[in-house]
């Protein structure tokens, strides 16, 4: 993972992010910090990725539910559109793509169940939010589902765990580099295989404000962040992952200071 200056010369750039874990999950100061970063390099950006688990669904899981959950479905919903639209606004000519998450599967069993006063609402995912006129590219959950940049795929990934080397796993079954999301943390792996090609697997950690209850488990090194990827036509690619410190939703990135204090989703 490369931690020195971004190359100058530089003809493509995708920024990924995934785990935000609408809208009660989700850490809205460390996503506000993202957006900062988005709105400085708006005329640089060529390429956008959400992976995965952009919306919680909390509601239609099914594993044990909490009191509080009750409500979640219409705040979701509402800020996904709002999210997917300011994206699809400040970047109109980027290639905008959304990776569905397993989080975000659970939408189908929204429209099985069609309780809470919901019924009005449901349609499919695509077309609640709008994605066809917002210009994403849909790609949906599940092995063998990926968006290609280059020598990457971008997938949302197919494994969570308490200790295992999740990027080696998934670039094994990927056989090609990949940047991999699900687990709220930060990881990265690489190696060259016997032909001389290096291939890496990385993944971001998100922005959920806490480590969720299936990863307290162990000590996981949770963390949060999401992924710059530049592309120079005679070194190819450049990874980088911004992290950021938990309750800090600061961090540094060529010499610039961005940070989401203060923010909240409307």
């Amino acid at each position: 993972m490369n931690i020195a200056p971004a190359p100058i010369h530089r003809t493509e750039m995708l920024v990924v992010v995934n785990d935000t874990q609408l809208k009660r999950q989700c850490d809205e100061e460390a996503l506000g910090a993202c957006i900062a970063f988005l709105e400085e390099y708006v005329d640089e950006i060529t390429h956008f990725v959400f992976n995965g688990d952009i919306l919680d669904m909390e509601e239609q899981s099914s594993f044990s539910k909490f009191p509080d959950q009750h409500g979640q479905s219409k705040e979701e919903i509402e800020a996904g559109k709002w999210l997917f639209r300011y994206i699809s606004a400040l970047l109109p000519n980027a290639e905008k793509v959304f990776i569905y998450g397993n989080h975000d599967a659970r939408w189908d069993n929204l429209i099985k169940n069609q309780t809470m006063g919901l019924e009005a609402w449901i349609r499919p995912f695509e077309e609640m939010f709008e994605f066809k006129e917002l210009d994403f590219q849909v790609i949906p959950y599940g092995t063998g589902n990926y968006y290609r940049w280059h020598d990457r795929i971008f997938w949302h990934g197919h494994r969570a765990g308490a200790k295992s080397n999740i990027p080696k796993l998934e670039l094994e079954e990927a056989g090609i580099s990949v940047t991999t999301a699900h687990i709220n943390r930060n990881m990265f792996f690489e190696y060259v295989d016997a032909m001389g090609t290096y291939k890496s697997g990385i993944t971001h950690g998100g922005f959920s404000k806490n480590n969720l209850s299936f990863m307290k488990k162990a000590s996981t090194g949770w963390s949060q962040g999401f992924g710059v990827y530049y592309w120079n036509d005679e070194i190819g690619e450049q990874p980088y992952s911004i992290i950021m410190k938990h309750k800090n939703p600061t961090f540094i990135f060529e010499g610039k200071k961005f940070t989401g204090k203060g923010f909240r989703l409307p």
